[in-house]
């Protein structure tokens, strides 16, 4: 394992600085598409979820208790109409109706895909069927002007219309756990997309801070180190040894300026040597034409 992962830092010190930039940049744009990726279906999820509960769930609750409503307005049109005879009951009777269509098709285009709910509606209709043959329309037909006791009896038997009402309650109520399930599921997801953006926004901090420090401690601290051995050569000290540390390209060219630095600190400690030689030289041949000149002075004086 430790020669498996020596061989891997091994071949990463390899890289060079294009290569970094490289893999950075993959990496980066890699985890951005995943970050993309992830809020495109965070949002596409919260669409959902929302457009089922404002087109859906509350339009269909609406429109179930807007038929309860005109399924009332026929039973009270034709209690009135029975117990008086009066012509004028019909009218909330008959607008009724025209609403128990008008609710019956919107329901009919908002429940599409929905067995049970669409149950429960055919549950109503028949329970209203019911009631229109046994009561409605036998009550509606009668003459206007007297009541007959044949009509009062059947508008006093109120137990049609319960299993009417009774239908429509159960409708409504499917109608309101799946609006309130709806609704949960929207906060749930209005939640679950705060924690995504807000981990998304943590990661693309994260993210630059790392490739802040990566080129920090891939390039710019050894080109600055870099730079600091070159100006201490280029300033006299043939002797500062060029470090090579960063990627392949960096290491490559510090050790060229290593071994140019090394070149001529050794051709100047040659010259400098030489240069000893030679003073020492020039500092003999001196020092022997002293002495020529001194013996040459005796012996003249000698001589004399």
């Amino acid at each position: 394992m430790e020669s498996r992962d020596g061989g891997g830092r091994g071949r990463r010190r390899d890289w060079d600085t294009r290569r970094w930039l490289l893999v950075g940049v993959s990496a980066t744009l890699v985890v951005l598409a995943s970050l993309a990726g992830l809020g495109a279906w965070v949002f596409a999820h919260s669409t959902d979820v929302n457009g089922r509960l404002v087109d859906r769930s509350s339009p269909a609750l609406i429109a179930a208790a807007r038929l309860e409503t005109s399924l009332t307005d026929q039973e009270t049109g034709i209690r009135g109409y029975g117990l008086t005879g009066d012509p004028q009951f019909l009218e909330p009777y008959t607008a009724g109706l025209v609403g128990q269509r008008d609710q019956v098709a919107r329901l009919t285009v908002l429940l599409r895909g929905d067995g049970a709910a669409l149950a429960d509606l055919d549950l109503v209709l028949e329970r209203a069927e019911q009631w229109q043959t046994r009561v409605a329309r036998p009550v509606a037909a009668a003459p206007s002007g007297g009541v007959p006791s044949a009509t009062r009896e059947l508008i006093e038997d109120k137990g049609v219309f319960d299993a009417v009402r009774a239908a429509t309650a159960q409708q409504q109520d499917r109608l309101q756990r799946q609006r309130d399930r709806a609704r949960d599921d929207l906060d749930d997801v209005r939640s679950l997309r705060t924690w995504v953006f807000s981990a998304i926004a943590v990661v693309v901090l994260a993210g630059a801070g790392l490739v802040f420090t990566g080129l920090r401690r891939g390039v710019t601290t050894p080109v600055a180190r870099l730079v600091a051995d070159a100006d201490a050569v280029a300033a006299g000290d043939f002797r500062h040894e060029i470090a090579a540390t960063g990627p392949a390209d960096l290491r490559a060219l510090a050790d060229a300026m290593e071994s140019m630095r090394d070149r001529l600190a050794r051709e100047l400690a040659f010259s400098d040597d030489a240069r000893r030689r030679l003073d020492d030289q020039a500092t003999e041949l001196r020092r022997s034409n002293a002495d020529l000149e001194q013996f040459a002075y005796v012996a003249s004086h000698d001589l004399q």
